[in-house]
């Protein structure tokens, strides 16, 4: 099911964040409501990559049933384009259209660096596992830098949370693999999973039975 269209009104980032591929936050209209989206903006071949990266990782990790923040395309007109452009100082323009963005979580939520210690916090540790095998299916190296997992309390249980993954503009190797087909191809058999600290102890806890499910 494609993410439901929302309409940018206004950016309220001061400046984007400082990643290599410069999210920046929008207030966006949802039928009658305004929500607070983070978005990632298509300024080239590369970074229109980065959105398909991102909207397709989101789509299978939703679907093993990791919880995610919920994800729009965000439209954005052409002036609105040429005034982020101008605002944030872009080199290359803001391309006007769709753009990927999930909205902005601030309740509840924690931006780590996952240690070993960790571990205990969650609900469910056995999703360590699941996200590494995630990561390996969709070719994403990047899941250890900091903040590209959030921890969120847990519906079930709120004294322990949940993991949310984000962040995976560098799945399929890196959006740049993503632009040439055969590109892409050459690079198919690589493994780029990156496991979480604690990772292995919720295996060797698990044992054969964790893995075998």
């Amino acid at each position: 099911m494609a993410p439901p269209d929302v309409y940018a009104i206004r950016a309220v980032s001061e400046r984007p964040m400082k990643t290599r591929w410069n999210p920046v936050d929008l207030v966006c209209r949802h039928g009658e409501k305004e929500v607070t989206v983070r978005t990632k903006l298509a300024r080239d071949a590369e970074s229109t990559a980065v959105c398909v990266a991102e909207a397709v990782s989101h789509a299978l990790l939703l679907t093993n049933g990791f919880r995610m923040a919920e994800p729009f395309c965000v439209v954005v007109g052409r002036e609105f384009a040429r005034d982020l452009t101008a605002h944030y100082g872009f080199e290359k323009p803001v391309r006007p259209g769709r753009h990927w963005g999930t909205r902005l979580m601030r309740r509840g939520v924690l931006e780590v660096e996952f240690s070993t210690d960790l571990v205990g916090r969650l609900a469910y540790p056995p999703d360590l596992f699941r996200l590494y095998l995630a990561d390996v299916i969709l070719g994403n190296p990047d899941r250890r830098t900091h903040g590209n997992i959030l921890l969120a309390k847990s519906n079930s249980d709120r004294r322990r949370f949940d993991v949310i993954p984000i962040d995976q503009s560098d799945a399929f190797l890196h959006p740049s693999a993503m632009i040439r087909p055969e590109g892409l191809r050459a690079r198919f058999d690589e493994r780029r999973g990156q496991m979480l600290d604690g990772t292995e102890s919720v295996l060797f806890d698990g044992g054969p039975t964790l893995v075998e499910a």
